[in-house]
């Protein structure tokens, strides 16, 4: 799990500040903030872009990944202590994972400099960081393994997996008490000024924007009918199937150093094999069969079925697309040897017409000129938004492009395709720059900024409304409704505690609304019951039935469950013998280790400094 992106993966610029000690090591701001970029960067690229990774960068999750920096570096300084160390086989064995590295089972220097360089690192620094690596899965290997998994303990998570539990349900809905829920005055007004946030207005934006890409670009460029017909001519075989021969052959092999004696024998033998199956034709297989030195067709009496030219040798296919079917070749020299070639048949060409596609490479002929024109344009587009910058004008009659507008765009509006315009996918810096100060004061273009790949906007703020508190007296009716809910919510959680305890007093008594036809729910099959009351029903005692049990649920519900029975233990199959096995394995293996690093972690004198904090406040 270190490889590659581990002990050191976050050792790369500088000491930065302290955040921890570890024996001669430390753990920096400088890290954590490196190491929290690469986890966002992650999250990014599972959701394709599409989410706000502030939602992932907290203060707990800054601290787990301050304690995971610190562990790796105490194991890592085990290791060390343990003389332990990635053997060559070990770091060949690495290195053949990593992409373009290996070319034909040799090393591509100048790929593994540039793969190395990708991760800041020389190539001796990137291999030093792997063998660091490999001794320190050396530890945690050891340590896992080292855990002892009672077999007894598997069965009893198996059967706990699948033992059932019989159980009838009463859901209560916060609806139901609506005619007793109540809006009390003060109760609103409490609730209005302890949540002030969810009724603020967000500030919002008009503005003007350009949007700058090859799309824009295409529509600039003419094509001519000229322009089309040479792209066809050019790329024929892309546009449909291009002609297949199908051939036989008779080898004599002659390696290419072969002595001029030997090249003398090949030629005659060849010859009197040619001679053979002109006067037979019919024979050519036969003759194939006895005589061939190719082992790969000879049993098929030299026969190579169809394929088109570039799939074999120049020679041979040379000769091959200029016989006629059922002709005969003299003997063709390739670097393999001597071939008698026999056509045995052509499958044309199909190519589609160029009036068929006429207007798709058109397109595609815009769309490889605009892609060159952009990359040579871009940067005269960035400097272009600078140059008249309280207007869109000049820029737009520059370049041929359309000034658009969008109105009541908000920082995350922005940030979210579903509500901004379609072409104006904004990230976080659009975003940042459209709602700076000083675009807020000065209305001026924003510089140019790659929102996807291929595409510049420049934006200009034209309308600025800040944000605001919406007044009580404005949203009353709404914070009424979202007490009138919370007190619903209040009020069936405590009719459901005190029908709870009444029936577990009374078992066997009257509970209206209970359904009648009971299910099995077990670990392994829940029947959709929400998690909390799955977590009830399995918790119940059941040393005396019925019994009953309570839950919150989702959306303010509460739950009851009436356990008439449990299963007993059922013949626990192979499979899920192995997967409690494994699981029980995990958590041992799991606890040996955090136990053992918690213990190099007190022989090291670890100490924790001060937490992490968030990267706005570390740059301050």
């Amino acid at each position: 799990s270190f490889v590659f992106f581990g002990i050191q993966g976050y050792d790369r610029i500088g000491n930065g500040d302290q955040l921890a000690n570890i024996g001669q090591q430390s753990v920096t701001q400088t890290e954590v903030d490196n190491g929290m970029r690469d986890q966002l960067e992650r999250v990014k690229q599972q959701f394709g872009g599409q989410v706000d990774t502030k939602m992932f960068d907290t203060p707990e999750a800054r601290q787990a990944l301050l304690d995971r920096l610190i562990n790796q570096k105490v194991v890592a300084a085990q290791a060390q202590q343990s003389n332990l160390s990635g053997s060559d086989a070990k770091l060949r064995e690495l290195l053949a994972t990593v992409p373009g590295v290996f070319q034909d089972g040799k090393v591509d220097m100048e790929a593994y400099k540039r793969f190395a360089a990708s991760q800041g690192l020389s190539i001796e620094g990137f291999e030093a960081r792997l063998r660091s690596d490999i001794a320190t899965q050396q530890v945690t290997s050891a340590l896992a393994a080292s855990a002892l998994t009672p077999t007894s303990l598997a069965n009893n998570v198996a059967q706990e997996q699948t033992r059932a539990r019989t159980v009838q349900t009463l859901t209560l809905l916060p609806q139901s008490y609506i005619a007793t829920a109540k809006a009390n005055p003060t109760a609103v007004k409490s609730f209005y000024e302890s949540n002030k946030k969810q009724f603020e207005l967000a500030e919002r934006a008009k503005i003007e924007y350009v949007v700058f890409d090859t799309a824009s670009v295409a529509q600039t460029i003419a094509v001519s009918a000229t322009d089309i017909q040479s792209y066809y001519d050019q790329n024929k075989s892309r546009f449909g199937t291009p002609e297949e021969r199908r051939a036989a052959h008779i080898l004599v092999k002659l390696d290419k150093s072969g002595s001029g004696a030997e090249l003398e024998a090949a030629k005659a033998k060849a010859a009197a094999l040619e001679a053979k199956v002109r006067k037979d034709p019919a024979s050519f297989a036969k003759v194939a069969a006895e005589s061939s030195d190719d082992p790969g067709s000879k049993t098929q009496g030299g026969d190579l079925g169809f394929f088109k030219r570039e799939a074999m040798v120049k020679p041979f296919s040379d000769a091959a697309y200029v016989m006629k079917e059922g002709e005969i070749s003299a003997p063709v020299r390739s670097d393999f040897g001597f071939h008698i070639i026999r056509l045995v048949g052509i499958k044309p060409a199909n190519i589609k017409a160029l009036g068929e596609i006429s207007k798709e490479l058109e397109q595609e002929i815009k769309n490889q000129q605009a892609a060159k024109k952009f990359a040579e344009q871009t940067e005269q587009f960035s400097n272009a938004v600078y140059e008249q910058d309280n207007s869109f004008k000049g820029v737009a009659e520059k370049f041929k492009l359309t000034i658009k507008t969008a109105d009541g765009m908000t920082r995350d509006a922005m940030k979210a395709p579903k509500q901004a315009p379609a072409d104006l996918v904004f990230n976080e810096k659009l975003a940042a720059a459209v709602f700076s100060e000083d675009s807020i004061k000065g209305r001026k273009n924003t510089e140019a900024v790659e929102i996807v790949k291929g595409r510049l906007v420049s934006a200009r703020l034209v309308d600025y409304t800040p944000a605001k508190t919406l007044p009580f007296e404005e949203v009353k009716a709404t914070v009424e409704g979202q007490v009138v809910q919370a007190e619903m919510v209040k009020l069936a959680k405590l009719d459901g505690e005190a029908k709870l305890k009444a029936l577990q007093a009374n078992p066997e008594g009257d509970a209206p609304g209970l359904e009648a036809k009971a299910k099995q729910v077990s670990r392994s099959k829940p029947e959709n019951l929400p998690p909390a009351a799955l977590k009830a029903i399995l918790k119940a005692d059941t040393s005396k039935l019925p019994t009953w049990v309570g839950a919150e649920l989702p959306n303010g519900q509460y739950g009851l469950y009436k356990v008439t029975a449990v299963s007993g233990d059922a013949k626990v199959e192979e499979a899920q013998l192995k997967q409690a096995e494994a699981a029980v394995s995990r958590a041992y293996s799991d606890a040996e280790l955090q136990g053992a690093v918690a213990v190099m972690r007190d022989r090291l004198g670890v100490k924790v400094l001060k937490k992490p904090a968030a990267a706005d406040a570390a740059k301050q």
